[in-house]
């Protein structure tokens, strides 16, 4: 889910290089839509699949560490804000994914991935209130769209459990976490690269998951091979090769295109929960979930 918003600046379309980094944001954004539907299977407590997601993922973002520096260039100023910052990005990751897990437990894939992802919209607001930037006509066109179609999503089917509001609710949750932490990445990513801001914010994010697994007394173990399986492929697939591919890619795709391509992950995650559990959008629903990726789009054609 942690997808950064730094875009590239539009580039022939016809450049090999170019060409390869779209291949590369799509085939990740293809990856981490499949990450919702592996938390279904993998059979143990949201908590448990959230730590071992990040704690098998953090030695292959500790692993550039080992061959060169990732840290502030020498003489740098803010660098030990900078990594507190990196550091407080994996609490409030943690906070996402715990949120997030939970949330795919009592509503829809589809739903719930969706209204997490309309969370990119809300960092110019948080912008305009902890840096005093206010955010431009279209970032705001952008929230408020979002807001409406979170909304419909949240209210558009009839048959709505108890179970569906509070997962929704959760969503919610987990999208202003994240959204906090992208904001958190940003400031940091000032000082320091991003592969030592995830490496930092991995490995912290994975310590306060197993403090909650410990105060919730729940088993940290999937109850079965399937899940174990699933669980391994939240970490290496969507982790540490989805995002991988996708922070490659950014560097060098023309912004419009790659902020259409950060699309897929909502797309792709809704496709496989009709496909694995037969999980649909009402209509109404459909028409909100359309409102939230016109607004994730605006944001990131707006980052360019």
């Amino acid at each position: 889910m942690a997808i950064t918003l730094t875009l590239a600046t539009p580039a022939a379309p016809r450049d090999p290089a170019v060409r390869r980094a779209l291949v590369e944001i799509a085939l990740g954004a293809l990856l981490i839509g499949a990450a919702p539907v592996l938390v279904r299977f993998a059979d143990s407590a949201p908590a448990a699949s959230a730590f071992w997601r990040l704690t098998l993922a953090t030695p292959f973002m500790l692993l550039p560490f080992l061959t060169r520096s990732s840290g502030p260039a020498p003489g740098a100023r803010g660098g030990a804000l900078a990594w507190s910052l990196a550091m407080l990005t994996g609490v409030f990751f943690a906070a996402d994914l715990l949120l997030f897990h939970t949330a795919l437990g009592l509503t829809s894939i589809a739903s719930s991935t969706l209204i997490v992802n309309a969370a990119p919209v809300l960092l110019p607001l948080l912008v305009w209130l902890l840096e005093g930037r206010r955010p431009g006509l279209a970032a705001v066109a952008a929230l408020l769209l979002a807001v409406i179609g979170v909304v419909i999503l949240a209210l558009g089917r009839l048959d709505r459990s108890n179970a569906d509001v509070s997962g929704d609710l959760l969503a919610m949750a987990a999208g202003g976490a994240y959204a906090v932490y992208l904001w958190l990445v940003r400031r940091a990513r000032t000082v320091l690269s991003t592969g030592a801001v995830m490496a930092a914010g991995n490995a912290v994010g994975a310590v306060c998951l197993a403090i909650v697994l410990v105060v919730e007394g729940a088993s940290p173990w999937p109850g079965s091979w399937t899940g174990a399986l699933a669980i391994l492929g939240l970490a290496v697939l969507g982790q540490v090769l989805g995002q991988g591919l996708i922070a490659r890619g950014l560097g060098k795709a023309p912004a419009d295109a790659a902020g259409a391509l950060l699309l897929l992950p909502p797309v792709a995650t809704t496709a496989l929960g009709w496909l694995a559990f037969g999980e649909t959008l009402a209509a109404l629903q459909a028409g909100g979930a359309i409102l939230v990726l016109i607004a994730v789009f605006m944001v990131a054609r707006g980052s360019r």
